[in-house]
């Protein structure tokens, strides 16, 4: 019977899944936040801020780890009103909007104008119909 339990006992250990650690999240957070250094500098600076603060905590307590680790990650993928450009996720923002639509990308020489507008879409007409240049199938 002991031995039946041990087995058990050792089988429910080894089924619960790893989970990782705010560290092993810590690493890899930081070659995203360096990737936006140059690019977007305000986000750059909040991520960086969430980051050094996980950084920090992680020693002492894995929870206050993780709920940095969530903003400095939140920093970077969601739009941020507090963030004043237009770069990234903030293109999404009501005062980013512009109301125009964004110039044709020309592959030789970059932007060409505005884009040119699609034809109207083409109404089915179904054969027989009144409008339609069909006659009726037999």
């Amino acid at each position: 019977m002991p031995r039946l339990l041990l087995c058990c006992a050792v089988f429910v250990l080894l089924s619960f899944e790893a989970h990782a650690h705010c560290k092993d999240d810590l690493k890899e957070l930081k070659p995203r936040i360096e990737r936006i250094k140059v690019s977007n500098k305000e986000r750059y600076a909040l991520a960086s801020k969430w980051w050094t603060l996980a950084d920090k905590s992680e020693p002492t307590s894995e929870l206050e780890c993780h709920n940095y680790y969530l903003r400095a990650s939140r920093a970077l993928s969601q739009p941020l009103e507090n963030v004043n450009n237009c770069l990234g996720p903030n293109v999404q923002l009501a005062r980013c909007a512009t109301g125009a639509p964004p110039p044709a990308l020309n592959a030789d020489r970059g932007p060409a104008g505005p884009a040119a507008r699609a034809p109207p879409p083409h109404f089915f007409t179904p054969p027989g119909s009144v409008g339609s240049t069909v006659p009726p199938f037999k």
